[in-house]
């Protein structure tokens, strides 16, 4: 019994009224793992601790899913750029998905890795990402970063 004599039932949820499910009563059966939840229980363990971001590399250039993809880039791109920022230019190289391209390019920029930026702008062909890559540039301090826009407003 709790406080005031009324009763506390803990459902199956975890937690006294639902808890972060909202209180929506009984669990299904099993429920299948979210890809992304996978990602980011793999970085967590072996992302920080050690810099081992292989797995999330491999995630990042061979995940059916976009959505998959997208996840194990963002984490890429808060982790060390000397591991991963020749490993997101590379993967942007291969890839197809304008969104996922997007993605490495915030990466990217949350590096600070102008010369990676610079190298992919320079071979963009797509106006809509090379502005996105331009504007990034420009917020960023990176001498390559400067140098390229300095030579974009001299032609």
């Amino acid at each position: 019994r709790g406080r005031g004599g009324k009763t506390h039932v803990q459902r199956r949820g975890g937690s006294p009224g639902g808890g972060a499910r909202g209180g929506g009563g009984e669990l299904g059966p099993l429920e299948r793992v979210d890809p992304a939840v996978e990602v980011e229980q793999t970085f967590s363990r072996a992302g920080f601790v050690g810099g081992k971001t292989d797995h999330l590399v491999e995630v990042a250039r061979t995940a059916k899913e976009p959505e998959l993809r997208q996840q194990a880039i963002h984490w890429l791109g808060v982790s060390d750029s000397r591991r991963t920022g020749d490993a997101l230019a590379s993967i942007y190289g291969s890839e197809s998905n304008n969104e996922v391209k997007k993605q490495i390019v915030h990466a990217l920029f949350i590096q600070s890795n102008g010369k990676a930026l610079v190298e992919i702008a320079r071979k963009e062909t797509n106006m809509d990402l090379k502005k996105q890559i331009v504007h990034d540039l420009s917020q960023m301090k990176s001498k390559e970063g400067t140098d390229y826009l300095l030579e974009l407003l001299n032609k």
